[in-house]
C-alpha cells in the first residue's frame, strides 16, 4: 500500500469547491495544479516547509518545520518524512517528532543526529505494551534478528501509571533506552489552558478534554506553585518529586 501522509485540516467550503471543478481537470485533479504553484497547498496530504535549523550539539540539530495547514497535533507512532535533492536524486528519511503539540509558533520539529556510517544503528518501538515488547524481544533473540534498543511510551505527570507499572521494569531489565512522547500531556501541563472553556474552538480541544478532572487540576496547581517559587513558566519547571 502506498504511504499516505496526514490529511490537512482544509475547510469544507474549499473541499466542496475542488470537487465541483474536478471535471474540468480530467485526467488530473485540481490538487495536481495547486501543487505546481505551491506544494504546501495540497489537500491530499499535509506538507511543510523548513523554517530554520537550530544546532543542538556537534552532531545534532533541531529542524523547525511550518505545516501548510493548521497542525492538529501528532499522535503516537506518527513520524515526519524529510526529502532533499542530491545530484538530481530525491533522498527521503523518516524521523520521530520531538516538538510538543501546540507550539505557540505553529511549527513542528525533529532533531536528527548525524550517523557517520549512513546506516541505522538502532531500532525502536513506539506505544508498545510490555507484553508485546517482551514478545518482540524474545522473537528477535531466537531468530538472530536486530532487536529493539529503545521504546517510546506516552509519559508525563498525568499519564504515569502504564509506563511505571509495566514498561519501566522491562526497559531496565533489557537495557532499553526510553524516549517519551507527550511530555506536556498534549500541552495541558504547559498551563496555557486553565479550564475546559479555554479549549472551546481550538485544535487542542479533542486532545485535552479528558485531563480536566480533579487529578489534572491538582497537578496544574502544583506546577503553578513550583513555577512561582522558581519565577518560571510551568512548562520550564522541573517535575515535583
Amino acid at each position: 500500500m502506498a504511504e499516505q501522509g496526514a490529511i490537512p485540516q482544509v475547510s469544507k467550503t474549499r473541499r466542496h469547491a475542488l470537487r465541483a471543478v474536478r471535471a474540468f481537470f480530467t485526467p488530473l485533479l485540481p490538487d495536481d495544479y495547486l501543487e505546481l504553484i505551491n506544494p504546501l497547498w495540497s489537500t491530499r496530504e499535509l506538507r511543510g516547509r523548513i523554517e530554520r535549523i537550530e544546532p543542538e550539539t556537534a552532531d545534532a540539530a533541531t529542524v523547525l518545520i511550518r505545516p501548510g495547514y493548521e497542525w492538529m497535533g501528532h499522535r503516537p507512532g506518527q513520524y515526519l518524512r524529510i526529502g532533499v535533492v542530491v545530484d538530481g536524486v530525491h533522498h527521503w528519511r523518516a524521523y520521530s517528532l520531538t516538538s510538543d503539540p501546540g507550539r505557540p509558533d505553529g511549527c513542528i520539529a525533529i532533531t536528527p543526529k548525524l550517523v557517520e556510517a549512513g546506516k541505522v544503528r538502532a531500532i525502536g518501538a513506539s506505544n508498545y505494551s510490555a507484553a508485546r515488547l517482551r514478545e518482540a524481544l524474545s522473537i528477535s533473540g531466537e531468530r538472530g534478528l536486530p532487536r529493539y534498543e529503545v521504546v517510546q511510551p506516552g509519559y508525563n505527570l498525568y499519564d504515569r501509571a502504564r509506563y511505571e507499572s509495566e514498561l519501566a521494569g522491562l526497559a531496565q531489565e533489557q537495557g532499553l533506552g526510553v524516549v517519551s512522547y507527550f511530555s506536556l500531556a498534549s500541552g495541558f501541563l504547559a498551563g496555557k489552558y486553565r479550564s475546559v472553556q479555554d479549549l472551546k474552538g481550538t485544535a487542542r480541544e479533542a486532545f485535552l478534554n479528558g485531563y480536566f478532572d480533579r487529578r489534572g487540576m491538582q497537578l496544574l496547581e502544583a506546577l503553578r506553585e513550583v513555577a512561582s517559587s522558581l519565577a518560571a513558566m510551568p512548562r520550564r519547571s522541573p517535575w515535583p518529586g
